[in-house]
C-alpha cells in the first residue's frame, strides 16, 4: 500500500527570516491526489508546537530555529483550528472518503492577560556569585562540552590591560569558530554582538579612560542538538 510518512503541511521558521508559509492550495492538491490513490498519509506537522527552553535546534548549513514551532500547520501553535488550511483539509477528507469527521471541540476562549509590569531586576554581574559561586579558571576558553554545559549560556571573563589611560577604539577578533551568539561587554558596558549567523569574527569596541577592564563574553548556544564548542581563541587588538 502507498504511504506518505511525512507530508509537510508547512515549514519551520529560521532566525532572521519571515514566518514560513506553504499555500493551502498546494496542500489540498497533494492531499487529494494521495487520497485518491487510497494512500495513507501522516501529516507533519498537523499541529504547531513550541520548543521550550533551549531545545530549538537548527538545520544544516547552520540556520537556527526560534522557540516557536508553529510550522504554518493546520492547527496553530496555540491549538486554534479555525484556519483556512484546517478547514480545507477537512473538506478534502469528506469529499474523497464520503465520510464526515466528528465535529471539532469548542474553542476555549483566549485569556486576556493585559499588561504585566516588572518591578525588580538584577544585573548579570550582581547575580554571578549566586548562580555560579565556583567559576572555572582556564588559560583559554573551555568548550561547552568540556564544561558539561550542553545548552544555554556560558560567561567567559578575563581582564585586559592597556598602556594608556586615553579612550580609544579596540578591535576584538575571534580566531576560529564561535558557537553561536556572543554579547560582548567591556567593563559593564555592552559593546555589541558577534553571531555565527552572519559569520562575524571581529567587533569594534570603545575603551573608556582607564588601564584595566573586565572583558565579558556571554556566549549563547542556539542549538541543543549539534556540537556547541566555543574553543575559539580570543585576542584584543589595539586599533588607533
Amino acid at each position: 500500500p502507498y504511504v506518505n510518512s511525512e507530508f509537510y503541511t508547512g515549514w519551520l521558521d529560521h532566525w532572521g527570516h519571515p514566518h514560513a508559509h506553504v499555500s493551502t492550495d498546494a496542500i489540498v492538491k497533494s492531499l487529494t491526489a494521495m487520497l485518491n490513490l487510497n494512500a495513507s498519509v501522516n501529516m507533519y506537522m498537523f499541529e504547531g508546537g513550541t520548543n521550550f527552553a533551549f531545545w530549538n535546534g537548527a538545520n544544516t548549513p547552520y540556520s537556527p530555529q526560534p522557540t516557536s514551532y508553529d510550522y504554518n500547520a493546520p492547527l496553530t501553535e496555540s491549538g486554534r483550528y479555525l484556519t483556512e488550511k484546517y478547514t480545507a483539509i477537512r473538506t478534502v477528507i469528506m469529499q474523497v472518503t464520503g465520510e464526515t469527521p466528528p465535529s471539532p471541540p469548542a474553542l476555549e476562549p483566549a485569556q486576556k492577560l493585559g499588561q504585566v509590569p516588572f518591578t525588580e531586576a538584577v544585573s548579570l554581574p550582581d547575580a554571578l556569585s549566586y548562580i555560579s559561586p565556583h567559576p572555572i579558571v582556564g588559560k583559554t576558553p573551555i568548550s561547552f562540552e568540556d564544561l558539561g554545559q550542553n545548552y544555554g549560556f556560558v560567561l567567559y571573563s578575563t581582564k585586559v590591560s592597556f598602556d594608556t589611560m586615553s579612550a580609544m577604539n579596540i578591535t576584538l577578533t575571534v580566531i576560529g569558530m564561535l558557537h553561536d551568539r556572543t554579547v560582548v561587554l567591556l567593563g559593564l558596558v555592552r559593546q555589541g554582538v558577534l553571531a555565527r549567523t552572519d559569520s562575524s569574527s571581529s567587533l569594534s569596541l570603545m575603551k573608556p579612560r582607564g588601564l584595566l577592564f573586565d572583558l565579558h563574553l556571554l556566549v549563547e548556544n542556539h542549538v541543543a542538538s549539534i556540537s556547541v564548542a566555543s574553543s575559539a581563541i580570543l585576542r584584543a587588538l589595539l586599533a588607533q
